[in-house]
């Protein structure tokens, strides 16, 4: 034989041996995988075993999902990874700016167009707001200041103390540099999304998770109330109601800050300084939702006042030293406007509204409360009761004893929106001197939507992780033993 064949069986009994391994290396996987299965299903076996119950069947066992479900509910997104709630935290804001957008799509697709109440040939955007923003722009190039007296109105009248002249709130300077009526609709949907999120950062500040909190807020910022206000055009009201959840969360962390940490002298000043400083904002944005806002916010601190006192966790400097700072930078910031509206007032018509006359537009009670579940398209924007189904639904398990003062809330605010329809805003307007000031009961109507909203997002985590795992339990669990 020569080498050439010597070399050639060689290379072939190497081949019988490479495929000998590899069969064999192939056998050994396909065991190992075996043995897996078989170590898995033996797995299987023993829960399947530890699960039988009093030897019923696996089906009538309560339903581990149930268990798993209401564990994550109650957990939920409170123990998320720091990580997590850094891009939360970042991607919020601006995700309310879009759903904010998409609320005001016609204004999205048209930013350069001018919002109009449905079969309405006026707008207050037009009458108004526009005019006083060209105003000023004119002013300001013209003579190089702000202008103190309107000489568009007859034979003039005091600007700088008109409260819709929007002169004095810092946000609306946007309009002295953005392109008309642009700004106004940017500022729209900036409000909206800035309302939005304050309701998320309270109710988040309340416990909730991150879920029903983000419920809260979208049902706030899509408020049809507001929605169709801006499309009448009532530019400074819309302003000035987004900053009502920021009232209210600045009022509770003032009181949380200093019942925490009685030592820290400044902490109650500063918390009292920063709900002063959202007041007196609403103020200068639009003062007859002041009244309101105060109002809300006076009767927000009472609450959490009672509630110490019932837990004996409040002291007198707890209460005075939060309070003289909230009073002391409402009033040194809203002074610009409130010292010139004071004097203006005195020969103003509305030091003498009558009951019927500040009662205009009062709530008829039919059929506008049935707007609750039907909503009235094209309809009156200041009857415009609707709130939406499933807000409305999840409000009722939101009903609670940490949940009572809001629920008196909203129906206090129903009770005054009907007006001279019914004895609270008559008996009120004989009571309250300021409230002569007044007219529309139903603005009262935008503190329904906010209680609304508070109570959905409560029910939503009610619904979460109590009412739903019991019903998973009650109808996935063993029937009774028959013997």
């Amino acid at each position: 034989m020569d080498a050439e064949g010597g070399s050639r069986i060689a290379s072939q009994r190497d081949a019988s041996r490479y495929c000998v391994l590899r069969v064999a290396y192939r056998a050994s996987r396909i065991a190992y995988r075996g043995s897996l299965i078989a170590d898995r299903l033996s797995q299987l076996a023993d829960r399947l075993s530890r699960t039988a119950y009093r030897g019923l069947p696996i089906v009538y066992r309560p339903s581990l999902f149930a268990s798993r479900f209401t564990l994550h509910a109650s957990r939920s997104t409170l123990h998320a990874p720091r990580n997590t709630q850094h891009v939360r935290a970042f991607l919020l804001p601006p995700s309310f700016f879009l759903l904010a957008l998409i609320y005001l799509w016609p204004l999205t697709l048209h930013p350069d167009f001018i919002p109009f109440p449905p079969k309405s040939q006026f707008t207050d955007l037009l009458i108004t707001h526009l005019p006083n923003a060209e105003y000023i722009r004119e002013w300001l190039a013209c003579c190089g200041q702000l202008p103190l007296w309107n000489m568009q109105i007859f034979a003039g009248q005091p600007f700088a103390a008109d409260p819709l002249a929007g002169l004095w709130y810092p946000p609306g300077w946007l309009l002295l540099i953005l392109p008309l009526p642009f700004a106004f609709n940017l500022l729209f949907a900036l409000h909206l999304a800035f309302a939005g999120y304050g309701l998320y950062c309270f109710l988040r500040d309340e416990g909730l998770p991150f879920l029903p909190a983000l419920l809260g807020g979208l049902v706030f910022c899509g408020a049809p109330k507001l929605i169709a206000h801006i499309g009448a055009g009532h530019v400074s009201l819309v302003f000035a109601v987004a900053w009502t959840p920021w009232l209210i969360f600045a009022l509770k962390r003032a009181w949380q800050r200093h019942a925490a940490r009685h030592a820290d002298a400044g902490s109650g000043l500063k918390r009292g300084a920063l709900a002063g400083a959202c007041l007196a904002l609403i103020f200068l944005a639009d003062v007859r939702w002041a009244f309101y806002a105060a109002a809300l916010g006076a009767a927000y601190w009472l609450a959490l006042l009672f509630r110490a006192v019932n837990q004996r966790a409040a002291s007198a400097i707890a209460v005075i030293k939060p309070m003289l700072a909230f009073v002391a930078f409402f009033l040194a910031l809203s002074a610009i406007l409130a010292i010139p509206l004071a004097e203006f007032l005195r020969h103003s018509n509305r030091t003498a509204l009558t009951l019927a006359e500040a009662a205009i537009y009062s709530l008829p009670p039919y059929p506008y409360l049935l707007g609750l579940v039907i909503p009235d398209l094209g309809g009156f924007y200041e009857w415009m009761t609707y709130l939406g189904v499933i807000p409305l639904l999840l409000s009722f398990p939101g009903l609670s004893r940490r949940t009572l003062f809001w629920a008196a809330v909203v129906v206090f605010a129903v009770a005054f929106s009907l007006g001279s329809n019914f004895v609270v805003f008559p008996l009120l307007f004989r009571l309250l001197p300021g409230l002569g000031f007044l007219r529309v009961p139903p603005r009262a109507w935008f503190v329904v939507a906010l209680g609304v909203s508070l109570l959905a997002a409560h029910g939503a985590q009610s619904l979460i992780s109590n009412i739903l795992p019991r019903l998973l339990a009650r109808y996935t669990s063993a029937p009774p033993h028959v013997r």
